[in-house]
C-alpha cells in the first residue's frame, strides 16, 4: 500500500468494519474494505500482505484480529503459502503481532507444509 491515503482511508474502513456489530451501519458501510483484502488475498498476494501488516499496525485488538486471521489471512494461506511463507515468517520475527495474529489461522485446506511453519511461528492457537 504505497499512497499513504489510500492506506490510511483502508485501514481506517477495515477497523471500522471489523469492530462494527454486523446489523450496525459502520459495518455495512465499510465492507468493501474486507472485500477488498479478501479479494487480494486470492488475486494479489503480495498486496494482501502488505494490507494485513498495516492492518495490524494500526489495530491489534481481539475483534480485528479475529476478523484478519480467519478470513483474508487463512485465505492467503490456503491460496499462496507456499509462496508467500518465507516472507510471512520473516516478517513474524520482527513482529509479536504477527505472531499472535497466525494463532487465529485454521488450517482448512492449507498445505501441510505451509501449516507446518504456521505452527511452528505462531505464539499461541486462539
Amino acid at each position: 500500500m504505497k499512497d499513504s491515503r489510500a492506506h490510511m482511508e483502508f485501514t481506517k474502513a477495515y477497523t471500522a468494519f471489523a469492530r462494527a456489530s454486523e446489523d450496525s451501519k459502520d459495518h455495512s458501510a465499510n465492507r468493501w474494505s474486507f472485500d477488498e483484502l479478501l479479494f487480494a488475498s486470492v488475486e494479489d498476494p503480495e498486496r494482501a500482505w502488505e494490507m494485513i501488516k498495516a492492518i495490524v499496525e494500526v489495530d491489534s485488538s481481539p475483534r480485528v484480529m479475529e476478523i484478519t486471521a480467519a478470513g483474508p489471512l487463512e485465505e492467503l494461506l490456503v491460496q499462496h503459502g507456499e509462496r508467500m511463507i518465507a516472507k510471512i515468517e520473516n516478517d513474524a520475527e520482527q513482529n509479536d503481532s504477527i505472531r499472535e495474529l497466525l494463532g487465529g489461522v485454521w488450517q482448512s485446506e492449507m498445505p501441510g507444509p505451509v501449516w507446518a511453519k504456521v505452527l511452528a511461528i505462531r505464539t499461541r492457537k486462539w
